[in-house]
């Protein structure tokens, strides 16, 4: 009877050990199950949670171009309203007779006095067109329009240069003190120093600007010093005011090459902006300058920086001590005090292909038709404001200063 018992109970362990080894095989499987679900379920939202990071990186790049869109629009309204605001604020009245009174006295086209009188007229009609449909004559009647109709009148009347003996004069006083300037500015030995006195070179020299109503007549009446407009500037933070950044990169940074566009003849181009390429020249950068191919109003051609750089030499064959070897004289293309940047000449738009810093210099060149020109390389706008109606949009002050560096991250 004990046997009998003895195998019922060993069968009975058995088979509950059994069960027991199959239950815990059963959670076993289960609990695999369940962690490879909790992995797949992990796996998922890992993944739904990348793709959302990617969805919003996606998004907040699209709003990171909106908002540069949108601000580029606005920078274009704002260079649009500088320029529309220029053009219909600005005394055409005393512009017009600014021309004519120098027309009559060109004496290299007969019978100036008869054709100035003819020029006076039909631009005095082309204004008038214009304040009636500001589309007239190619719209809209901005002071690109503007420069170009004045200018296509006088060519038309054979009037090629009517600033050209005053241009002559302001350049033989310039040339006469270039050397006493360049030696001024060699004496500051901190390099800092020495770039902010150039800067304000460059604004001394801008005042020389006959495009300028209000400048043209104290010219007139009476002769401003360079030194002495160096040191008589208005005061700091200017409207746009980037020196001191552009006075650290300077210190720590080394253009290849820079492309200038240069403003007026004058103080301007031989006082202000030479002495400031030769400095850019010292490091090796290579320094190309951009002319306008035609005259306008005083700003400087490409046939007269050519002739500047030949007088720019010592006797040794160089500027003062500095290697002209990596300097070039390009023609923009231009024919107008203000310029549009898609319509430059084949050879400037070659020479600029791989520069590094492009300055646009002067009050049309740089503010009133570039200053929210955005480029694919460092830039800076430079120039001195001289319309009150540019002043007041900017929020400056009449003769107020533009510094305006944009540098480009690599």
């Amino acid at each position: 009877m004990s046997l009998r018992i003895k195998a019922v109970v060993d069968k009975f362990v058995q088979e509950l050990k059994e069960a027991l080894d199959a239950d815990i095989q059963d959670r076993i499987m289960k609990e695999r199950e369940m962690q490879s679900y909790i992995e797949e379920r992990e796996r998922e939202v890992a993944e739904r949670e990348a793709a959302w990071k990617a969805e919003l990186s996606r998004r907040e790049r699209l709003l990171a171009k909106a908002a540069r869109l949108k601000m580029e629009k606005e920078n274009l309204e704002k260079e649009k309203s500088v320029l529309m605001g220029t053009a219909s604020n600005q005394d055409n009245q005393m512009e017009l007779l600014k021309s004519l009174k120098r027309a009559e006295s060109d004496t290299t086209v007969a019978d100036a006095p008869a054709k100035a009188q003819k020029f006076a007229q039909w631009y005095s009609e082309i204004l008038e067109d214009l304040k009636k449909d500001p589309e007239n004559h190619g719209g809209p009647s901005d002071c690109i329009l503007l420069c170009r109709l004045r200018e296509q009148v006088l060519r038309e009347l054979g009037f090629r240069d009517i600033q050209k003996s005053q241009e002559d004069e302001e350049n033989a006083k310039a040339i006469s003190i270039f050397e006493d300037v360049v030696r001024l500015n060699d004496a500051i030995e901190d390099g800092t120093r020495r770039l902010e006195n150039l800067v304000k070179g460059i604004f001394a020299g801008n005042i020389f600007d006959l495009g300028s109503a209000q400048l043209a007549e104290v010219f007139s009446r009476d002769r401003m010093s360079f030194l002495a407009s160096c040191q008589n500037l208005v005061s700091r933070p200017w409207v746009f005011d980037d020196l001191d950044t552009f006075k650290v990169k300077w210190s720590k940074k080394s253009w290849k090459k820079a492309v200038i566009f240069v403003d007026n003849s004058g103080a301007d181009i031989i006082l202000g902006i030479l002495p400031f390429a030769r400095e850019l020249l010292r490091p090796g950068t290579q320094v190309v300058l951009a002319a306008n191919s035609l005259p306008s109003i005083n700003d400087v051609t490409y046939p007269e920086l050519i002739e500047f750089i030949s007088k720019w030499k010592d006797g040794s064959g160089k500027p003062v001590a500095v290697d002209t070897s990596n300097l070039l004289i390009a023609n923009s293309g231009n024919d107008l005090p203000v310029i549009d940047l898609a319509s430059v000449s084949q050879e400037l738009a070659y020479l600029s292909s791989d520069a590094d810093l492009i300055i646009l210099e002067g009050m049309g060149c740089g503010i009133e038709t570039n200053l929210y020109a955005q480029f694919k390389c460092d830039s800076l706008k430079i120039g001195m404001v001289k319309h009150p109606e540019v002043a007041q949009f900017l929020g400056g002050r009449l003769y107020d200063c533009v510094f305006k560096y944009n540098e480009v991250l690599s």
